[in-house]
This record gives structure tokens, sequence and C-alpha cells, in this order.
């Protein structure tokens, strides 16, 4: 009994899945990992209900299993948990967990029950303290993917499966999910765990598969799979990021932030960032990080300080997004989804956006040029440069978001979390490339919350904590230790219990 997967095959404008074959016991968590467009979510989102395949038969619990919608796959007791949220902004949380699972009295809702119900699935994802009323809109990132993640595990009684969970979370949080995990586990559900974070990966799963193009490459015990031989398996080479060591060197300050506050962060910030400098925001969740580059972007109203982009010609004032943009400024914002892409357009479109500010039109010929040469730079897998930015993966898609600020000289990069929810691979490309545009000049600041990224990447590392700067640190000897212990420095001995928890709930 179980979930067996049986030559599932399906393709779009190429083969996407090529005779799939698995088998998922009760009881057990399977892990599933693979380079972006190695088909994880194409698979998923046919068990959930999303998709038809076009070959092969599915098998649920000794029966066979062809959900045509996801209602159909909910009351088969399958649910997913993605990444890209579909939480409803304008509706509660107790209405976003029962979207399909109203309870009713008389043929109403019965909101006694739902909101106890949602407090008992908040409960299990570490948000005791989130009221069942609280709209969504004013939630966190990181409250947002915990609430998929409760509505997911409610409905999926049979087949659980979540498809980078804890990309936006916390350690903390994180920690909540793989708990939860394990007890559906426990109590006999099939659990199916995407994730890029190999090591979680390795944990919590008792097997792991590996996809490559479409294909089933190799199934093997978590124990049996040392992380380089999952990294090949995945890529078909060892695809790894060096530590980036290169002497210092005095350059030029090209952003200067002073004494900045908003209603996000009311201590005065200040830091400078020179050209070809790459500096890091490290901290923990609700440390301000996300919160300071909105602020220096322009994007969140500040209440005080000055952000300026420094030229040759003087100091240009940073008030608003389209200050930042006309300053050569740009911005890779946490959330993909909801704040980069302009999903059903094209590749081109997406990547040419910065670069068509200042026209009214600008031949299509040359945009097709310079995005073809930068998708090549970036190794972004796509059918054309006109495919949907949507019907792309999300290392894909954060690699186009990125190649928008290659259309043109940009003096300032901003990157919050740029290797989010990308797997190994094209993380390396990523960073590959930030790497350069450094080297090439460019004054980089970037917020992580993994501090692997952080060390191999910056020069400097600049520590929030308390929505305040709590140290700075110059690599590349780095002393992660220390690193977190400054990361900690506001929690330690001045928190309750009940503020511990919001701030664990917090995203960013």
């Amino acid at each position: 009994m179980g979930l067996k997967i049986v030559n599932l095959s399906k393709a779009f404008a190429a083969p996407v899945l090529r005779s799939i074959n698995l088998d998922i016991q009760v009881g057990e968590i399977r892990g599933l990992v693979g380079e972006n467009g190695a088909g994880k979510s194409t698979l998923l989102n046919i068990l959930s209900g999303n998709l038809a395949s076009d070959d092969g038969e599915i098998i649920l619990d000794g029966r066979p299993y062809r959900p045509g919608s996801v209602r159909q796959a909910l009351d088969a007791g399958v649910a997913l948990a993605t990444q890209e949220l579909s939480t409803v902004e304008t509706l509660t949380a107790a209405e976003n967990l029962s979207l399909s699972k109203f309870p009713q009295h008389f043929g109403l809702v019965d909101k006694s029950r739902q909101d106890a119900a949602a407090r008992a699935v908040l409960a299990t994802v570490g948000l005791p303290h989130l009221a069942p009323a609280t709209r969504a809109t004013s939630l966190s990132l990181a409250e947002q993917q915990l609430l998929e993640i409760a509505r997911a595990a409610w409905h999926g009684t049979h087949v659980l499966m979540l498809d980078e969970p804890t990309a936006a979370l916390s350690r903390e949080q994180a920690d909540k999910v793989h708990a939860l995990i394990k007890a559906k586990a426990a109590q006999g559900a099939a659990v199916i765990y995407v994730s890029h974070r190999l090591e979680d990966l390795k944990a919590i799963s008792e097997t792991i598969s590996v996809l490559r193009d479409g294909e089933l490459i190799v199934t093997k015990a978590s124990g049996d799979f040392p992380i380089p031989e999952m990294i090949e398996a995945m890529a078909g080479r060892f695809a790894r990021h060096e530590k980036r060591v290169r002497p210092p060197r005095e350059t030029e300050i090209a952003l200067r932030v002073v004494d900045v506050t908003s209603e996000a962060l009311p201590h005065p910030i200040s830091l400078d960032v020179r050209a070809g400098e790459i500096v890091g925001l490290a901290g923990l969740a609700g440390a301000g990080r996300t919160e300071l580059i909105k602020a220096i972007m322009g994007i969140d109203s500040r209440t005080g300080g000055a952000c300026e982009r420094m030229t040759d010609t003087g100091a240009v004032a940073i008030r608003s997004p389209a200050d930042a943009v006309a300053a050569g400024i740009g911005y890779v914002p946490e959330d993909r989804k909801t704040s980069g892409i302009f999903p059903r357009q094209g590749v081109a479109f997406n990547m040419s956006l910065s670069a068509l500010r200042d026209y009214h039109w600008v031949p299509r010929g040359w945009i097709h040029r310079r995005a073809d040469e930068i998708r090549d730079l970036l190794k972004v897998k796509s059918t054309d440069l006109d495919q949907p930015i949507d019907e792309l993966s999300g290392g894909n898609q954060q690699k186009v978001i990125l190649g928008r600020w290659l259309m043109e000289d940009t003096a300032v990069l901003l990157l919050d979390e740029p290797g989010r929810g990308v797997d190994v691979a094209a993380k390396a490309d990523i960073f590959e490339e930030i790497t350069r545009l450094a080297d090439a000049g460019t004054a980089v600041l970037m917020a992580s919350s993994e501090m692997d990224e952080l060390t191999t990447t910056c020069d400097r590392i600049v520590v929030m904590s308390g929505r305040r700067i709590a140290a700075e640190f110059t690599g590349p000897d780095w002393d992660e230790q220390t690193i977190m212990s400054a990361a900690f420095s506001a929690h330690v001995g001045n928190r309750t219990e009940n503020q511990e928890a919001r701030v664990s709930g917090a995203g960013r």
C-alpha cells in the first residue's frame, strides 16, 4: 500500500517527464531532488491534480488514481504545499486553511469550529500565537509559507507533498515543519519532500530519488547517499561554488546609507558599499534585512536618514524606486512570484524591462539579441525568448530577474535571498555571475539566511539583530560561530516566550 507511479510521462514543447517509476510506501518520507527544470514540480503537479499526465498510471493505496482537478486530489487525501504561495491575501488565516474543507452547520460555515480547527492546525507549524481571524495580507512571507504547509498537512492524509517548504523559513521554523512531516508519516501518510537544502533532506528522508532532465536517475537509502554523490547525480557533474578569495582593494564608495529609519526599522542604520565589493547582510528571521534593502531601494518609506548613490559628479539622493533605478541601482526581491516576475510575459520581456524604462520604443531585434546573450551567459533554460516566464523553473526565473540588470550598466545591486529555492547547480551559476559583476566593479549588497552563501561570496558581512546592526566582519577567514552569536545578540536573555514565538514567525 502507498503510492506507486508506473511509466509516468509528460511533455510540453519537449518531454518533461520520461517514464518515471516510483514506489513510496505508507509512512515513508521520500526525498526528491534535481536541478531546476529536472521535472520535480511537474511530477508533483500531476499528483496534486494541477496537470494531467500524457502516459503511465498512478496507483494510490491499491487503486487507480488519476485526479482531474485539485479538488479531486484533496478528496483523495493528496495535497501539495509549494514555495510559490497560493494564499488568498484578502481572507483570514482560518479561511485560507479551510478553503476546501469548510466546517458547516445547517448549510452555513460554522465559524467556531473553523477557528478551533485553525488554532489546532496552526500550532503544528509553530504559529500558536496567530489569531485565526488575522488577514493573510498582514502576514510575513514566512508566516504565509507556514500557512501553506499547514493547509496541505490538514488535507494530505494519504499523500503529503512539500516543494521547497523551508526555503523562506528560519532554522527554528524549519525544525517545526520537519517535526510535522515526521508526525504525518507516523500517522500513515506517504510524504514526498523536495528541497535544495540537502543536509535537511538527508536528515529527514529515509530514501532519496534523483531526477535529471525528466528521468529518474537513482533511488538510494539516505544514509548511503553522500551529498557530493547526490550533487553529481543531479547535475551529471560535480557542481560547487568555490570560496571567493581576492586581495582587498580600496575603491570609491558606490552606495552610502546614513542613519536610515523606517516604520520597520526604528534604530538608525548606516553603512557604505564600495564599487567591486560584496557586502552580506546576515541575521535571524525578523532581524530586518529585507526591510533595510526595501528602505534603501525606496520601496518602503523612510522616516529618517538618507540613501545616496555616489557618482563621479556627486551624490544622488534615492527617495523612490524610480530614483534608484535611474541612478543605476538594481533590485532582486526575496519573493520573485509576487515582486519579481511579470507572469504570462516572455523571457525577453521580463529581462528587458529596466533597459526600456527611458524609451517609448526599442527595436525588437536589439532586445532579442541582448536577451539571448544574457540567457547564454546565465545558462537560462527556456524553449525560446518568448516562452512565458511562469513556465520556467524557479531557478531559471531567478536568473532572468538577475539578467534584467545586466541589460544595461548597473552600478549597485541589492539582492534579497538570491539563492532562495534554487538548486545547487543553478545557485553556482548565479553566485558565479554575482562574483563576476563585483570583479567588474559592481557594488553588491546581499541579504541571505544561508551562512555558506555569505561566507563563500562576500568581502564583508554585516550582522543585523533586533532590526539594528549588531556587528561587522571582514573575510575571507570567517568565524561562523562569532557571526551567529552576533545574530542572536538582541534575543539573549531579554525576551518572553511569546515574544520569541513572534520573532520565529516573522519573515526575512
